[in-house]
C-alpha cells in the first residue's frame, strides 16, 4: 500500500519528487529529484492528484537520475512461479528484524550482523522459510550490499513484497514447449490431477516423459524435446483450485474450503474491513417533463464495519452488479472534498483509503 510517508518517491506529471517529511495533519514536505529544489504541498492536493491519475509512486529501486518505475510486474505474489514466491518471501524474511528500525538507525554494523546471522542459519538447516520445492533449492546468495538494496527496494515500493520478486521474468521464455508437448503436459494434468487420488508432481513429470518417449518412437528426425520439472510444477500450480478441490474431495468440500465459514472477529480499526449493502430507496422518481415514472434507485453503500463509518455509495437505476459496487467503491476510496461548501452539511467526510478486507 502506497503512503505519502518520508522517503517515498513518484512521479507527478513526469516529473519525480521524493517525500522529505509529512506528519498527519501537516503539508507534505517534497524534493524535486533532477534540482533539488523543495516544494510544499498539502497532503489533500497530493492525494487528488493521486486518484486523478497525475501522480503515480514508484515501485522499483532508482536513483536520483533514473527514470522511476511505476508499475510492478505481477499483479500478486501468487502470479510469479513458485521459484520467485520463495525467493520474495526468504528475502523479506531475511530484511524483517530491520524493518522494525527507522531506515536512520539502520547501521552497517547491524545489517553485518544479520548477514551473519542468516548465514549460521543457513549451515544449521535452521530457517523457517521454505527454500526449495522438491529437489531443487533457490540461490540464498547474501551479503550486506544485497541485504541494503533489498532494504530500498522494500521500502521504495511503499512495502510491497513484490518489489522482492527476481525479474527472472525479463530474461526471456524459459518454458517453451513445442504444441505437441504441451498438449501431453495439459492432458497428463488433467488426467493425475483432477481426480480423487491426489498425486504428486513427480507422478505427473514421470508421466510426461513416457508420453514423450512414446510420441517420439519411430521418428528420429524429430524427436521432441521433454519438459523440465519446473515447468510441470508451475503448470500444474495455475490450475483452480476449486476445481482441483471439487475433484478430490467433491463441490461441497471446495464451497467449504474455499468460502467464508463461520463467525469473525470483529475488526479493531478502520478499513481492516469493510461490507457493501444494495438498498431500493422508497423514492419511485418521475421523468420531470411527461411525469412518468423512472422506478426506484437501488442505493449501494460501503460501511466500515469497525467504526460504522459510512466510506462512500453509488446511486443509480442499475439493479445490484459488478458497476454499482466500482462506482462505490471508487467513491469509498476517494477523498470526498469540501462537501460543507458543496452541500451545506454540518460536518466534513473525512472517509478514504483503501480497506484490507471487503
Amino acid at each position: 500500500m502506497y503512503r505519502f510517508s518520508k522517503g517515498a518517491r513518484f512521479l507527478w506529471h513526469g516529473v519525480g519528487y521524493e517525500v522529505l517529511h509529512n506528519k498527519p495533519g501537516q503539508d507534505v514536505q517534497l524534493v524535486y529529484l533532477s534540482s533539488g529544489i523543495h516544494l510544499t504541498v498539502t497532503e489533500e492536493q497530493a492525494l487528488e492528484e493521486w486518484f486523478h491519475g497525475n501522480l503515480t509512486f514508484a515501485v522499483a529501486q532508482t536513483t536520483d537520475e533514473a527514470e522511476l518505475v511505476t508499475k510492478q510486474a505481477f499483479p500478486t505474489l501468487a502470479d510469479c512461479s513458485w521459484r520467485q514466491q520463495l525467493t520474495a518471501r526468504y528475502r523479506y524474511w531475511v530484511i524483517t528484524p530491520l524493518l522494525k528500525m527507522a531506515p536512520n538507525e539502520r547501521t552497517r554494523r547491524m545489517v553485518r550482523e544479520r548477514v551473519n546471522e542468516v548465514q549460521r542459519k543457513l549451515v544449521q538447516g535452521n530457517i523457517p522459510v521454505p527454500l526449495a520445492e522438491g529437489d531443487e533449492q533457490i540461490r540464498t546468495n547474501l551479503s550486506v550490499a544485497t541485504l541494503y538494496r533489498w532494504l530500498q527496494t522494500y521500502d521504495q515500493a511503499g512495502s510491497d513484497i513484490r518489489s522482492l520478486i527476481p525479474d527472472w521474468h525479463k530474461r526471456g521464455r524459459s518454458h517453451y514447449l513445442h504444441p505437441t508437448v504441451d498438449r501431453i503436459v495439459t492432458a497428463v494434468i488433467d488426467e493425475l490431477n483432477l481426480q480423487r487420488e491426489q498425486r504428486s508432481v513427480d507422478d505427473v513429470y514421470l508421466e510426461v516423459l513416457l508420453r514423450v518417449a512414446e510420441a517420439n518412437v519411430g521418428q528420429p528426425e524429430t524427436k521432441l524435446e521433454a519438459p523440465g520439472r519446473t515447468t510441470i510444477h508451475d503448470r500444474t500450480q495455475q490450475l483452480d483450485a476449486q476445481e482441483k478441490i471439487a475433484a478430490r474431495q467433491g463441490n461441497r468440500s471446495a464451497r467449504r474450503t474455499l468460502t467464508q465459514y463461520g463467525a469473525m472477529n470483529p475488526p479493531d480499526r478502520p478499513l481492516l474491513r469493510v461490507e457493501i449493502d444494495h438498498t431500493p430507496v422508497d423514492v419511485i422518481l418521475v421523468d420531470a417533463d411527461d411525469g412518468l415514472p423512472l422506478g426506484r434507485p437501488t442505493l449501494t453503500s460501503v460501511l466500515d464495519i469497525a467504526t460504522r463509518y459510512p466510506l462512500g455509495y453509488y446511486l443509480g437505476f442499475e439493479p445490484p452488479s459488478y458497476l454499482a459496487v466500482c462506482e462505490a467503491l471508487g467513491h469509498a476510496f476517494k477523498p470526498k472534498g469540501d462537501v460543507r461548501t458543496q452541500y451545506g452539511t454540518d460536518h466534513e467526510w473525512i472517509a478514504y483509503g483503501l480497506p484490507r478486507t471487503l
